[in-house]
């Protein structure tokens, strides 16, 4: 079982564990849903399979980047997946339930003259009906797995300044906000 699973699965125990040893007669209505709900989470966790990305994913991966607002056509997504899956210091991963892709993070090592090498998250995308149930969080984990498998002591990531519910949730993981900057852009 995967580090992040075990977890995640031991930290909604103590929850459970939590809720239930405040249970007495009169309050037991008000605790079982959040007890269920609990359980059906990590049930769910349990059932994800995350899987490094192949071509045969690239319609789904588009579907889901279009969720997030790049319109890249399928054949640009299956051109890039193909150059990932091509190049050592870069790789992809997807997050399955019930054979559906639901997710995915791209990520590459980094080498600047200017600092030493790290790894960065270049994408992350989870399909809007499966966000806030720890798909993102697995998927992060196997970025971390991927980057230390690298030698690398330090995972990145950039985020758009108006994402600001991804930011939340990057900060809920443990990433600090490092510095802000301006991407320029030309035509060459």
């Amino acid at each position: 079982m995967p580090y992040e699973k075990l977890n995640y699965f031991s930290s909604a125990c103590f929850t459970a564990q939590q809720i239930l040893s405040e249970i007495t007669i009169g309050s037991l209505k008000r605790f079982i849903q959040p007890a269920l709900l609990i359980l059906v989470s990590i049930k769910f966790i349990m059932e994800i399979f995350i899987r490094p990305i192949s071509k045969e994913d690239a319609l789904a991966v588009t579907t889901l980047t279009h969720q997030l607002g790049y319109p890249l056509a399928f054949e640009q997504i299956l051109e890039n997946i193909n150059a990932v899956k091509e190049n050592k210091d870069h790789d992809a991963f997807v997050a399955m339930h019930d054979n559906r892709l639901i997710g995915w993070v791209a990520v590459a090592q980094s080498l600047q003259i200017e600092s030493a090498p790290f790894c960065e998250i270049h994408g992350l995308v989870v399909d809007d009906q499966y966000r806030n149930r720890g798909v993102g969080k697995l998927l992060v984990g196997q970025a971390k797995k991927w980057g230390r498998e690298k030698r690398n002591d330090k995972l990145r990531l950039r985020c758009n300044v108006k994402r600001t519910e991804a930011h939340l949730f990057y900060q809920h993981l443990g990433f600090k906000e490092a510095k802000q900057q301006k991407v320029f852009e030309i035509e060459i």
